[in-house]
């Protein structure tokens, strides 16, 4: 079970609003089995700015969201790939959404089909990027999501 708690008070800063309503260096979790696009995608959005925490998988992205409850940040943006061992993207979604974590998700696929896109739409994705995407697709896209 997830549990979206109160982030600890050195972490409420980096949560404040800009002047556009887009949340100021807002943490984003991203979770991909692959670890060569990992590092080039944690690369990116912390050179857009982002503050940024991986797993490697989606048992990984599940538990570093149960440990909210154990004081760790609750991210204010997940990016998860969706065909990873064990625990996929679309099933992690479905898992937040029984929880009731509210968190925006993007999910990423090499694989997209209308079947998947539809299941990501109803498991609550914000978003599905289909691999490779640009920098302006992903940033444009995360615009979009981190707007309070």
């Amino acid at each position: 079970m997830l549990a979206r708690d109160v982030l600890p008070n050195s972490d409420r800063a980096a949560r404040d609003e800009d002047d556009d309503g887009v949340l100021a260096q807002p943490l984003v979790l991203v979770a991909d089995d692959d670890p060569d696009f990992r590092t080039v995608l944690v690369r990116t959005l912390a050179h857009l700015g982002l503050r940024v925490a991986e797993v490697e998988s989606g048992n990984a992205l599940i538990a570093a969201l149960g440990g909210a409850k154990n004081g760790n940040a609750v991210p204010d943006l997940i990016i998860t790939d969706n065909h990873m061992p064990g625990c996929s993207g679309l099933t992690a979604l479905a898992i937040m959404q029984e929880a009731g974590l509210d968190t925006p998700v993007i999910l990423m696929t090499g694989f997209r089909d209308s079947v998947t896109a539809s299941r990501a739409h109803r498991y609550g994705a914000i978003a599905m990027l289909q691999k490779p995407f640009d920098v302006d697709e992903l940033r444009a896209t995360i615009a979009r999501a981190l707007i309070v």
